[in-house]
């Protein structure tokens, strides 16, 4: 798991765009969104109200809190390690 996100992380930060709208059928405000594709796969990164994340891998969903400290996105996964 942790390497996927690392994956990731990899290809959000080579080649994702922003785009701070609300996310369609939910009523969280999206404070970021970052898509991509990298190998094939499909990657989406949510992060919802300032303090959690939702990161959609190909059919995978993994979820956590995120916290902005200085300009960088820390993402905890549930049940897992923060990484930024």
């Amino acid at each position: 798991m942790r390497r996927k996100f690392v994956l990731a992380m990899s290809a959000i930060a080579l080649a994702f765009a922003l785009i701070g709208c609300p996310d369609n059928g939910t009523t969280t405000p999206v404070i970021e969104r970052f898509y991509g594709t990298a190998g094939g796969v499909t990657y989406v990164l949510i992060i919802t109200d300032g303090s959690s994340f939702e990161l959609r891998v190909g059919n995978e969903i993994s979820t956590g809190t995120a916290t902005l400290s200085g300009g960088t996105w820390t993402l905890t996964p549930t049940g897992g390690q923060a990484f930024t």
